[in-house]
């Protein structure tokens, strides 16, 4: 059975929907991550992250993975290769010590700056030949399910945080 027929399988299937949606953010992320490499030698979501912390000042690193819904220590891990890189500096607080803010150095920014621009077209080129219309209506129906999933997990729906994979 060839790879395209096993897509074609999955399509049919109840999960189909989490798998698609799986499918298509990989893509996005590779899709991305070429552009930024060859920029900045960096990443989609270091330079994601990057965008972040120049524009939210005074950001941490478990503030970013609840944001991204992610493993603290892999927030940990992506930050310690942008501070390696020279991109962002870790500023500890005055008042508590064990926490630090994270701080796009002066590099950090000038290649923050030139990010959007790199996200805008990567996005554009995927969007291709999707409507303004449908791409408004995609983009409805993903806040509505992140939604309906941070309410669910914030009413401690029975399996929201206790899911087994």
């Amino acid at each position: 059975m060839t790879l395209l027929r096993i897509a074609d399988l999955a399509s049919d299937q109840p999960q189909s929907l989490a798998h698609l949606t799986s499918r298509a953010n990989m893509a996005i992320w590779l899709f991305i991550t070429h552009h930024t490499e060859a920029l900045g030698g960096i990443t989609g979501m270091q330079a994601s992250v990057l965008q972040l912390v120049t524009s939210c000042r005074g950001v941490t690193s478990i503030e970013i993975a609840r944001l991204y819904k992610l493993q603290p220590s892999s927030i940990t891990g992506l930050v310690d290769r942008l501070v390696k890189k020279g991109l962002v500096l870790r500023v500890p607080s005055d008042d508590d010590r064990r926490v630090a803010y994270l701080r796009a150095t002066s590099e950090g920014e000038a290649l923050a700056a030139q990010l959007q621009a790199v996200f805008d077209k990567s996005i554009g080129s995927l969007t291709d030949g999707i409507s303004d219309g449908d791409l408004a209506i995609f983009r409805h129906c993903l806040k509505h399910i992140a939604l309906n999933a941070r309410a669910a997990e914030e009413a401690g729906s029975p399996g929201a945080n206790d899911l087994v994979y």
